[in-house]
């Protein structure tokens, strides 16, 4: 797993570990406006994947996540990979939201979280990635710059004692297994 909530040796601080999801790809606007947008079966397979992915690198403590309807299920896609019980905040809030506005809600958290999992839409949630994405492997940071398709996520690890002082840290990006070139 990466970092999580060890000390960095360099600055002798706790770390955070950040999971910024853009939720699964959803199916057309119809009637029910885009609050309402539901999963393709496409987006629910995507978003299983990505949990599993998630799994195999970090174990977040808490979920922060948007209230429309496919980033609601995009995490209930990915649950059966997450720790059981895992406690989940829905928020307007994260509706559209700005990477401000999404980084806000983040310095919320409860500072017994040392990893944190939050779904979104973009732009806001591929913007705050690439603001937080201050280090980490080449290949990453091309990838978080190049765009945020749906689905992928990016872990970064925040050296931060609280989640208060969320700022700028380490990043490892990935996307679903299929790897598509567009979304």
């Amino acid at each position: 797993m990466l970092g999580g909530c060890s000390p960095d040796v360099g600055t002798g601080r706790s770390m955070r570990q950040l999971i910024l999801m853009r939720h699964a790809k959803a199916e057309p606007a119809a009637g029910q406006g885009d609050h309402g947008r539901a999963l393709s079966r496409r987006g629910q397979a995507e978003a299983l994947e990505a949990g599993r992915r998630i799994a195999a690198l970090a174990r977040p403590g808490a979920a922060l996540v948007s209230d429309s309807a496919r980033t609601r299920q995009t995490l209930d896609c990915a649950a059966p990979a997450l720790p059981a019980g895992l406690p989940r905040r829905f928020t307007r809030a994260l509706y559209g939201a700005t990477a401000n506005a999404i980084l806000a809600e983040v310095r919320e958290t409860s500072p017994e979280v040392a990893c944190l999992l939050v779904i979104g839409h973009n732009p806001g949630i591929g913007d705050l990635a690439r603001r937080l994405a201050a280090d980490g492997e080449a290949e990453a940071l091309e990838r978080v710059a190049a765009g945020f398709p749906t689905s992928c996520f990016a872990v970064v690890d925040l050296p931060a004692d609280s989640w208060k002082e969320a700022g700028p840290g380490r990043l490892a990006f990935l996307l679903p297994a299929d790897e598509r070139s567009g979304a």
